[in-house]
């Protein structure tokens, strides 16, 4: 029994990690086989390239991924120093909080970038 407990736990687990790169597996697929079909039509591509390319380079998107592992981190390092295992705590808390941060100025400094003007 308890090593049905432990296979059903990392499935979970496993899901959470590859749910995100299957389904953003499944938008890129969506995206190609629409410029695909634009680019057989004589559509212009390279206009929706463009819109694609700034689509993904938001600053939004970098504060969103930054709150949501500093959201991580900080009950995983609450969690563990509670536990009287702070070392632990800091290693596994550390990654995401430090990545967190790192997204953080990021959006930051993407936010007080000025955005170049297009003809």
């Amino acid at each position: 029994m308890d090593e049905l407990i432990a296979i059903v736990a990392l499935v979970i687990v496993g899901a959470c990690f590859i749910l995100p790169f299957y389904l953003r597996y499944q938008i890129n697929l969506k995206e190609l086989d629409t410029l695909t079909r634009l680019a057989e039509g004589g559509a212009d591509v390279q206009t929706i390239i463009n819109t694609l390319l700034k689509r993904r380079e938001n600053p939004q998107s970098d504060k969103r991924r930054g709150l949501l592992l500093l959201a991580v981190a900080i009950p995983l390092i609450a969690f563990g120093v509670s536990q009287g295992e702070a070392y632990i705590a800091l290693i596994f808390g550390g990654i995401p909080l430090l990545l967190g941060l790192a997204y953080l100025i990021m959006a930051k400094s993407k936010a007080n970038t000025p955005q170049e003007t297009q003809n």
